[in-house]
């Protein structure tokens, strides 16, 4: 199971903004007007943060620090990052993957590209090759 909320840590800054770090590992680093608007800044840097781990051939760093303020990157960016994690932990060939799912080569690469956008249907699909699924879940924030 892929969990990629992490605490944010906020500060205010001495400029009158609000900024978020987080303290488990994801190297982002980000500011927003306000509370409300750092964490909305947060969900964004977060999710290009994860996609760079993929991208250097790394795994997202564990989830260990519980706080108040969990953050989430964007949907299409944790379907991305479970989908690119879920393959590398997989073993299965590229061309075994574009075989099942019953896409080009390209496209199955564009699909393995962490920083390549899809549709959330397209990623969604290529997590059932790798007998994976998404999990939806609504709460309250």
């Amino acid at each position: 199971m892929h969990d990629c909320r992490y605490l944010a840590v906020l500060t205010d800054d001495p400029d009158g903004c609000v900024n978020a770090t987080f303290p488990d590992g994801p190297i982002a680093i980000t500011f927003g007007e306000d509370r409300a608007d750092a964490l909305r800044s947060a969900s964004e840097a977060l999710g290009l943060a994860l996609r760079g781990y993929l991208a250097n051939g790394r795994a997202p760093p564990e989830v260990k620090a519980i706080g108040e303020d969990m953050v989430s990157p964007y949907l299409d960016d944790i379907l991305k990052i479970a989908f690119v994690d879920s393959f590398r932990q997989s073993n299965m060939s590229r061309e075994e993957f574009s075989r099942l799912a019953g896409l080009k080569p390209w496209k199955a690469e564009a699909l393995l590209d962490p920083d390549a956008a899809h549709e959330i249907a397209e990623l969604e699909n290529a997590l059932t090759i790798l007998g994976r699924r998404l999990r939806r879940v609504v709460e309250a924030a």
